[in-house]
């Protein structure tokens, strides 16, 4: 099963499995950033391009960790606090829903978005978002970026 929606400047595809109803790959995509999260490989990075637009660089998450069929990736800015989570549920019983969670900005003083979908891996999906999530994953990335320059 592979879902497609787009939204705003925004596309998302989830990739997953009906049968096991499992959520296994994610891609956020937008002109600049490229957010991909794997539950099979345990991976998620942030994709940027270069100023000058010559290469991309991605950004993998500082933190992994997973419990049970939940998976949650993290991103941490200079002071330690969470600039980008990404979870991922899938359930363990057909009728359940399997959830896909994009929070970004989780301080008050930066640019905040949240990303939301939901499947029961039949007939229903659900997708809500909240804020700019392109312009807050492009904050993100170039964050990240700058920081890589200047390390």
């Amino acid at each position: 099963m592979r879902y497609r929606f787009s939204f705003d400047r925004m596309l998302l595809f989830i990739n997953g499995d009906e049968k096991e109803c499992k959520i296994h790959r994610i891609e956020l995509e937008g002109e600049l950033p490229l957010l991909v999260a794997d539950t099979r490989h345990g991976t998620a990075s942030l994709w940027m391009l270069s100023e000058d637009a010559v290469c991309e660089w991605g950004f993998d998450a500082h933190d992994y960790n997973q419990e049970d069929d939940t998976h949650i990736w993290k991103w941490y800015d200079e002071d330690g606090d969470v600039m980008l989570r990404v979870v991922i549920f899938s359930p363990n019983e057909k009728g359940d829903i399997g959830q896909l969670v994009v929070s970004i900005g989780e301080n008050e003083e930066k640019p905040q978005a949240l990303l939301t979908f939901m499947t029961d891996f039949e007939e229903w999906n659900f997708l809500e978002s909240h804020g700019d999530i392109e312009n807050a994953l492009t904050e993100c990335g170039v964050w990240l970026r700058n920081k890589k320059n200047t390390s």
